[in-house]
């Protein structure tokens, strides 16, 4: 079964109930195992996310056990910088996880939509990531899939960036160590260390490499080693340590220390590493000041609204919302450009989809956020948004609400001197009265 008639499946079951508890809704994401949906935790009223295996995996013995081994791994990992197990069960022998529903783009996906980080952003991103991983090391779990598509941004309403490490799916208990039969290599072939490759247990040094990697991955854009096939990647990694980040970006300003301390993170000689997150957070600390990373719109939570927008919380991207999650990337590479009307624009199209997927709250939101911030600018179209918002607020009986929309869009328009806006404003406001 391809992926598309999986997702159809995983689609025509919103709305069954899990464990007589949670109600499925919109798919989040797809995987080579597992379907992960928002769902509604009925007794406590609120939005959680529920892993459930690919429909043709269902009953699958091993998916089971991984299911099985996600959940007692991640139970004994409690850290603000990894998203929390809520709950494990099973219905009918299919396995279920429920977690926090994080709202927030993957941190893959900020790297290819926005390019490199800025170095000391990167290793505030980094650090926060390593935080979590000394937690679950402390608590005698290795992760084993560390890697930019497995940490998700929360951004917080005071703009804030809350990194959270995701998929504890292949993780591995320290004790007991039981014996396996075939060495099988788990993990990402670009992140995989290169002693797990050769077919050893991943430990904690192993963690320390994949990040490694993902620290090379922000700053450079790409990862030490690429190929044409897993099997060159794993053979390069095995052969040769990756050109270090000074000699890899010279133009960049990286302090000798952490330039060092990378190197020592990517040996192929895991003795070389940080033995664990602890003492790699010990050793970040001491190479470099780390500098906060910006918020990722650069504005903060429109004062017009109690719901977070784009600026403040952009959701997953999953097949089912990949339209609306472009139209977010949109809103947020118009903002970093800095054109009035590119933004206007964006937030626009944005609202436009939301409405199509009659999500009106969250387009208003939207609209609230993108007219407060063009406000800041001594012109820009704001009206157009006011608008918008108007009609929107008097769609749902706000009617207070929309006049005085209308009547801001109209002043707006006059201030920048468009004879347009103040002719469509004019308009709805004599409709609205």
């Amino acid at each position: 079964m391809d992926d598309r008639e999986a997702l159809a499946k995983a689609i025509a079951r919103r709305g069954e109930v899990i464990g007589n508890n949670y109600v499925l809704d919109e798919v989040l994401g797809i995987g080579g195992m597992g379907v992960v949906h928002v769902a509604l935790q009925r007794s406590l009223e609120r939005t959680v996310a529920v892993k459930l295996p690919r429909p043709e995996l269902a009953h699958d013995p091993y998916v089971r056990r991984m299911f099985h081994n996600e959940a007692l791994t991640g139970s004994r990992v409690t850290h603000r910088n990894i998203v929390g197990l809520l709950d494990f069960g099973n219905v009918a022998g299919v396995p279920y996880l429920v977690m926090e529903h994080i709202v927030g783009p993957r941190l893959g996906q900020l790297l290819e939509n926005s390019g490199p980080l800025p170095v000391l952003a990167a290793a505030h991103l980094v650090r926060q990531v390593v935080a979590g991983l000394e937690d679950a090391h402390a608590s005698g779990v290795v992760h084993a899939d560390v890697k930019c598509d497995n940490v998700l941004l929360q951004t917080a309403r005071d703009g804030s960036v809350t990194p959270r490490l995701i998929d504890f799916g292949v993780a591995e208990l320290l004790e007991p160590k039981t014996p396996r039969p075939d060495p099988v290599v788990t993990g990402t072939p670009e992140y995989v260390a290169p002693e797990v490759a050769r077919g050893r247990r991943p430990s904690p040094a192993a963690d320390v490499y994949a990040v490694g990697v993902m620290f090379y991955e922000l700053v450079v854009g790409s990862t030490p080693f690429r190929g044409d096939s897993a099997a060159a990647i794993l053979a390069d990694k095995l052969e040769a340590d990756p050109l270090p980040l000074g000699r890899r970006c010279p133009e960049l300003e990286i302090p000798p220390a952490l330039d060092e301390l990378v190197s020592r993170m990517l040996s192929r000689d895991p003795s070389r590493r940080p033995v664990d997150g602890r003492e790699l957070g010990r050793c970040l600390d001491a190479a470099c000041t780390i500098a906060e990373l910006p918020p990722l719109s650069g504005v903060t939570t429109s004062i017009f609204s109690t719901e977070a927008a784009t600026a403040t919380m952009t959701p997953v991207v999953g097949e089912v919302h990949a339209s609306v999650a472009r139209r977010r990337m949109q809103v947020l590479a118009a903002i970093r450009g800095g054109s009035l009307e590119r933004i206007a624009t964006a937030y626009l199209d944005l609202a436009g989809e939301l409405v199509d997927r009659r999500e009106l709250r969250l387009a208003e939101a939207e609209l609230e956020e993108g007219a407060e911030l063009l406000m800041s600018y001594d012109q820009g179209p704001v009206w157009r948004l006011l608008l918008s918002l108007a009609a929107l607020y008097d769609h749902r009986g706000d009617h207070l609400r929309a006049r005085i929309a209308a009547r801001a869009a109209r002043d707006h328009a006059a201030e920048t001197g468009s004879a347009l806006g103040r002719e469509r404003s004019e308009r709805l406001c004599a409709r609205l009265g």
